[in-house]
This record gives C-alpha cells, structure tokens and sequence, in this order.
C-alpha cells in the first residue's frame, strides 16, 4: 500500500519521525524502517494488526497524479497487471525490487512494462494480436531488455503511444557518469525533464539478469522440456521462497515493534480491570494487590571454562563458511548474473 501525505505544516523528515512515535506508541506496527537518503524519503511500515506494509511518503504531490497514470494505462493494457506481478516476484526474490538500493521500484517497473507494450508488434497485427500469450509476451520483455535495447544511446518516453530518443539530446549528462555499464534513460512522463531511471544504479546486474532468464526459456524450449515442466519454477521463480510459502500469513497478527512496550488494550477491558472483587467480594483496585515476597536462592558457583587445546581443523572452518554462504538463499544469488 502506498499512503501520500501532503499540507503538513512542518518538514518531511520530522513529519515522519512525528508519525513513527505515535504508532510505535499505540503499538500499531510490528516493523517501521525510515529511509531519508532516498530521493523520495519514505517512511517503510507493517501493521500489527494485519501484516501489511506500506509506503508512506510527505509532501510529494505527484503520487496520486502517478497513480491515476498508471491505473488509467492497466485498463488500456489488460496484459501489464499480470506481467507486473510476475516481475515484481521476480526481483523481490533476488533483492532487485528497492529503489533506494539501485533496483527497479514499482513506478519504474510499470514505465517500463508500459514501454515494452507500446512497442510491441503485436498491436500493429488483429491477427498477431489475437494469438500472442503472456508468455510470449514475457519472451519478448526478457529478450528486448536483455539483449535488444541499446542503453547507451537510446532513451525510453511513455508519452503519445510511447518512443525512443536520443538519450544525449535529452539528458547529456548519463553518458558521462555511465562508466561502460548500461545505464537506463526514461523520461517522467508527468515531468518530461525527470529522468525516472537515474536511481537504478544497478541496471548492469537487471539487464544481466534479463539476459539470463532469456536464455533459460530458451533452453527448456531447445531441450523440448517435458508438458509438465514450468518454464517459470524454479528457474526464474522459486517456489520455496519465504515471498511465495509465507503469503498466506499475511493476514495475520504480528509481534509488536518493541516488546517491552505494553499491548494497547480497549475501553472495556480497561473498565473491567480497573476494580476487581476480592475473597469476601469486595471490589478492589487490581493495582493494589497485595504482591508475594520473592524467594531468595542461592547461586551455584560455575565451573570455568577452559579454552580448547586443540586448533580447529581447516576444514571444519570451510565447512561452516560453506554453510554460511548457503544460508543466504536465492535472495543474494544475485552475482551469478
């Protein structure tokens, strides 16, 4: 969810902090993470209630305008929600979805799944049209920003059924901080003099990552793949991400934020609490119940501990260090690429 706040009388930064204290206060999150070194700063926030997350941003007035863009161009295009969702999954998984971090973030990704199908041939073709799938549709987006789009000379508009310019006519200053890697150009289509791919600083890893996926479809194709074969699991999706298996406790209580904060408790509860009935069924306060004197006991002393004489054996460190690396998952299998 992303929630945009604007008129607030004072600055972004202590609008955010203002929020988090109130919500850490009513133990209304179970997760909060304030990013204020982003262009945008944003302030990352999961319900405890819920487990939901959200976005929440100040004084950007250009998030609901981006949002009806957006929604309006899903309506025009029914093959970008899928596509969109496929992909999000797809970075999420490899720690390629964030933009603060050099990733691809939501608005970006919808700008450039929007390009791809303004481009594509089968708009041009009823025909075409009718007998294109979302999986040759996915070929394709793999292929064309793999291997096709020329990223050192060439900028992407979404504008007026969409276009490629010269990217050293519209922003001369990429070629000269591009340092041999490809480095993604498109125009805000709300503010044509913003550069929306100026923050995926990372886009020699995506593009490789693209160009990789590409050549495993085509390998479960050349090897004519069983039918029951995914083309998609678990080469480019894994099944057995906590993204995919953890997805139906979304919808679940979370812990709070800080466990030693008190749980809010309601009106009602509160009332009944604040008087109880004693042993002779006289209402008391439950604040003044009479406490037991704790028990004192004795402490055994430890015995020390003594160090190891023998060095631990090369290999077992190895071994760990292997174990180690393994932890990390399919989310940092990102180099391979």
């Amino acid at each position: 969810v992303d929630v945009a706040v604007s008129e607030i009388p004072c600055k972004s930064a202590s609008a955010m902090k203002m929020l988090a204290d109130h919500m850490l206060s009513k133990g209304q999150i179970s997760w909060l993470e304030i990013i204020e070194t982003a262009k945008v700063p944003v302030m990352k926030v999961r319900s405890q209630s819920s487990g939901l997350r959200a976005d929440v941003v100040f004084s950007q007035p250009d998030g609901l305008q981006s949002s009806k863009f957006i929604r309006s161009k899903v309506k025009e295009y029914p093959q970008m929600k899928p596509l969109l969702l496929f992909l999000k999954y797809f970075l999420l998984q490899r720690g390629l979805h964030e933009t603060y971090t050099g990733g691809m973030g939501s608005y970006l990704l919808c700008n450039v799944v929007l390009h791809f199908l303004q481009r594509h041939p089968s708009l041009k073709n009823g025909r075409f049209y009718a007998g294109t799938s979302l999986g040759h549709l996915l070929f394709d987006f793999l292929k064309y920003y793999g291997q096709e789009f020329n990223y050192t000379s060439h900028g992407i508009s979404v504008l007026e059924g969409g276009s490629i310019f010269p990217k050293t006519e519209r922003f001369p200053e990429k070629n000269k901080r591009s340092g041999g890697g490809p480095v993604l150009c498109l125009e805000s289509p709300l503010s044509t003099s913003m550069d929306l791919g100026g923050a995926c600083f990372r886009m020699p890893v995506l593009r490789n990552l693209f160009h990789h996926a590409f050549h495993c479809i085509c390998h479960l194709m050349v090897t004519r793949s069983a039918p029951e074969v995914s083309m998609l699991c678990p080469l480019l999706i894994d099944p057995a991400h906590p993204v995919i298996t953890d997805r139906f406790k979304l919808m679940a209580e979370q812990p709070v934020a800080f466990a030693g904060l008190p749980k809010p408790k309601s009106v009602e509860t509160e009332k009944k609490q604040k008087r109880l009935p004693n042993e002779n069924g006289q209402a008391q306060d439950s604040h003044n119940d009479t406490k037991q004197p704790m028990k004192k006991r004795k402490i055994q002393p430890t015995q020390p501990v003594t160090q190891p004489t023998q060095p631990v054996p090369i290999e077992r460190i190895h071994e760990e260090a292997d174990d180690a690396t393994a932890a990390f998952g399919f989310h940092e299998d990102v180099s391979q690429w």
